[in-house]
């Protein structure tokens, strides 16, 4: 009986151990690539770091910006690190996929490479929609903002609009903005705590049905949103359209400092924006590296 029971603990054991191992397995499923090159000959060499998963083989297939589908296929064995590529010209950009096939998964690591490639300086127009309350108090800071954009290649569009202003009166000016120029306008910014948008009633993520958060509304523009029962949330749970733009933002609302019973002492919601200004600015200038690297936390396994 003993035995029988002994035996029992050293199966759950092994089962606890193995679910958890399952759950913190989720880098597995990318294959964490870096790149070198040399100009003469012509060569980029793609490395990349063994999985402890266990793997059968390797694939690269490769691509030019913009290509809808893969070519130049190679495959590789189980221990293969590295893949050199000699078939590529100076000035041209390639973009690479790694397929790792793992027992019962598939990995995918994707690189852009290029050798003396010509400088992007012209990357379309990037409408900057700044919450009015902060359009003063950092206006040193957005003029920086602004002036880094171009730097990077952007003609920026700017709106200053209310935090309590209507979305569809916002998405409305992000439209005129882009219906001037559709060729280039490729992006909205949203800076500060602008109108959030809610649509839908989707369990997306195992828990409820329920109206999610939706700033792809000011990045979709032709597209018909509707809200028939006017509570202020669009009916939508699919995106009505193909998505025109990019939509980033950026906003430190509400943040109250207070978790798990606990209270911090959190900087006032300005000084967040403005420190975020300054660090961007510091990121683009590249005043400071950032360290590559990535946290994952999957504590529901692969499967959540």
């Amino acid at each position: 009986m003993s035995q029988t029971f002994r035996a029992m603990v050293g199966a759950s054991a092994l089962v606890w151990i193995a679910h958890a191992w399952a759950a913190d397995s989720t880098a597995s499923y990318a294959v964490l690539l870096s790149a070198g090159v040399n100009a003469d000959p012509a060569r980029v060499e793609l490395t990349w770091i063994p999985d402890p998963q266990p793997t059968l083989s390797y694939s690269v297939q490769r691509k030019n910006p913009g290509e809808a589908t893969w070519s130049n296929s190679a495959v590789l064995g189980a221990d293969a690190t590295s893949f050199s590529d000699e078939n590529v010209e100076l000035g041209h950009v390639y973009e690479y996929q790694v397929t790792r096939l793992g027992v019962g998964a598939l990995a995918y690591g994707y690189i852009a490479v290029g050798i003396n490639a010509p400088l992007v300086d012209s990357r379309g127009q990037v409408i900057l929609v700044v919450e009015q309350a902060f359009a003063d108090p950092l206006a040193a800071k957005l003029q920086r903002l602004q002036e880094d954009l171009a730097g990077d290649g952007w003609t920026v569009a700017r709106i200053d609009f209310p935090r309590d202003g209507n979305p569809a009166d916002l998405r409305a000016a992000i439209k005129a903005d882009y219906d001037a120029d559709r060729e280039h306008v490729k992006a909205v910014f949203l800076f500060g705590h602008l109108p959030i948008v809610c649509s839908g009633n989707a369990n997306v993520d195992g828990h409820e049905a329920r109206a999610m958060p939706a700033d792809v509304f000011y990045g979709e523009m032709d597209g018909r949103w509707t809200d028939e029962n006017g509570d202020g949330i669009y009916d939508q749970s699919a995106v009505p359209s193909e998505v025109e733009l990019q939509v980033g933002r950026v906003d430190f609302a509400d943040f109250t400092g207070k978790f798990g019973g606990a209270e911090y002492a959190f900087p006032s919601e300005i000084e967040l924006l403005a420190r975020y200004l300054d660090k961007d600015h510091a990121f683009r200038q590249v005043a400071v590296r950032a360290t590559p690297r990535a946290l994952i936390g999957n504590l529901v396994g692969d499967g959540g």
